[in-house]
């Protein structure tokens, strides 16, 4: 099997899973397959067939890891079927065969992927060493040892001609150096080294001052004269630009010859100047374009992809998002790629986030800590903890966005006598809505008299009254009053700043009473 055929088993960012339980004798099996980028459905390539089911992560490996090799597959209203697949493949080396032993059973929705496979890393290690079927690299004594081993050699391999010292490949039509200029004093002395000269050949002679060329039937003499810059069309003088001149869109270096940039140079990491990479389904690279809905700002601290994030007021950077304050966890959406400083940093704000870890499948929140998340609920009831849910895990390492405020409460347990004019209630945030209950206010009732209304933004007292009466004030309900349709006033509610006060009106039946205050956060 050539290295080309082995190797199109797989593609990129290809995940899905189970659509429902397998056995382990089952040969048909049906995924949901989706991107790993954009979260949408998807259908492999047909020449897609190799998976692994169950797989886990370095830190919590699953004892149900199987790899498998379909036949084919075929997807009909978004489940891709699976069918001759090969059961149980080996952990190593390149076999292709069944293994009973490690065929095993896996529950709906388990993980489904294509990637980290050690057959590839077995398939392209063999064929480097040169024991493959299709070696694309192998030493040899001469290129008469080259020619007798590979008769028939395919495009892009390469030898190593030991003779020479000069490494050859073939590009299609013959082999040829792969760009090394011998240096000799005359032709006698390069005619003396190479006794079998082979086309593609290059020697410059120090004495004649000029470079020859071997093109089959002889050496040939290369034209003189000065060497033009290189443009579209044709090779000459090029100059490796530098990260001034790269950013400054300079054409020319100090040695006339035309700029070019390398990949590897530093100016090219910079998002502004970065190369965009074309990736599966030709969707580009996340740090140049992320094909999620998402938005850029300026890090104001250090922080790392998959972490919540937040706008800070005071100059407009986004920061690590924490349950500690307002506007910390006035979360915004989630990092795509790991920056410092002053850095750009890309914010995902819906859809599906990857690369995330301990998460399972329920309900994810802000944690404490500045970046972090919980599975665990936090408490409502608090005045230094804001609940936020961020979205819902699916898996270990995804979350679907679903980012919501949730509301705070506060529950105060009271006597309440004749001689308590006014009453404040200390929440901890803005109160909203205000519900007290003593069904021993008037006549020992257990009747419902509730007064609706919104809240003001300003402090303020707000009178209650009786028969659904609205007021501006804080959102008062309360029950145990018979007497409520009479429109007689009990009670006047008002909020001062993170307050509740509430002021008696009318004196009760009997002198105290116990009622419970529940107060909602007005969100």
């Amino acid at each position: 099997m050539a290295l080309q055929t082995q190797l199109q088993y797989t593609e990129t960012n290809l995940v899905g899973y189970l659509n429902e339980s397998v056995d382990t004798s089952d040969t048909t099996i049906y995924v949901r397959f989706y991107d790993r980028v954009t979260g949408d459905a998807r259908t492999p390539l047909a020449t897609t067939l190799m998976f692994v089911i169950d797989k886990g992560s370095s830190s919590q490996p699953s004892s149900a890891y199987e790899i498998i090799l379909a036949t084919a597959h075929s997807t009909t209203a978004g489940v891709t079927t699976l069918t001759g697949c090969v059961r149980g493949l080996a952990f190593s080396g390149t076999a292709l065969t069944v293994n009973t032993s490690l065929r095993k059973k896996h529950v709906a929705r388990a993980e489904v992927g294509t990637v980290d496979l050690h057959y590839y890393t077995a398939v392209i290690n063999a064929t480097l060493k040169g024991v493959g079927d299709q070696p694309i690299f192998k030493i040899y004594a001469s290129a008469a040892t080259r020619d007798a081993d590979v008769p028939t050699p395919s495009e892009g391999m390469y030898a190593f001609l030991q003779d020479y010292d000069i490494l050859t490949y073939y590009d299609g039509t013959r082999w040829t150096p792969a760009s090394k200029t011998f240096v000799f004093a005359n032709a006698a002395a390069r005619d003396a080294y190479f006794a079998s000269p082979f086309v593609g050949l290059s020697c410059y002679l120090t004495t004649e001052g000029y470079y020859t060329d071997y093109t089959g039937s002889g050496w040939v003499t290369r034209a003189n004269g000065a060497v033009s810059n290189a443009s579209t069309v044709a090779n000459g003088i090029v100059q490796e630009g530098t990260d001034a001149q790269v950013a400054a869109q300079t054409t020319t270096g100090s040695t006339g010859g035309r700029l070019f940039i390398n990949p590897g140079s530093t100016s090219i990491t910079a998002a502004a100047n970065k190369i965009p990479v074309a990736g599966a389904g030709a969707v580009l690279d996340n740090t140049w374009a992320p094909a999620k809905p998402f938005f850029s700002g300026t890090a104001g601290e250090s922080i790392t992809a998959g972490m919540p994030v937040y706008i800070k007021a005071s100059d407009l950077g986004i920061y690590k998002a924490s349950n500690a304050s307002i506007e910390m966890a006035t979360v915004v959406g989630f990092a795509l790629n790991t920056v410092t400083v002053g850095q750009t940093v890309y914010v995902q704000t819906s859809g599906i986030v990857s690369g995330l870890s301990g998460l399972s499948s329920q309900e994810v929140f802000l944690a404490a800590t500045a970046g972090t998340m919980t599975t665990t609920r936090p408490t409502t009831d608090s005045s230094t903890v804001i609940p936020v849910r961020l979205g819902f895990g699916l898996g270990t390492t995804e979350l679907s966005i679903s980012i919501q405020r949730l509301q705070r409460s506060k529950l105060f347990n009271r006597t309440i006598a004749n001689s308590d004019s006014s009453i404040t209630f200390s929440c901890g945030f803005i109160p909203g809505i205000v519900m007290v209950n003593s069904t021993d206010f008037v006549y020992n009732s257990a009747s419902w008299a509730s007064v609706h209304g919104y809240a003001n933004t300003a402090a303020g007292t707000y009178n209650c009254v009786g028969g659904n009466s609205a007021i501006n004030g804080a959102f008062l309900q309360y029950w145990g009053a018979s007497n409520a349709g009479s429109n007689t006033t009990e009670f006047t509610c008002a909020r001062s700043g993170t307050d509740v006060v509430l002021t008696r009106t009318q004196n009760l039946i009997s002198t105290s009473k116990p009622a419970t205050l529940i107060v909602f956060e007005d969100l």
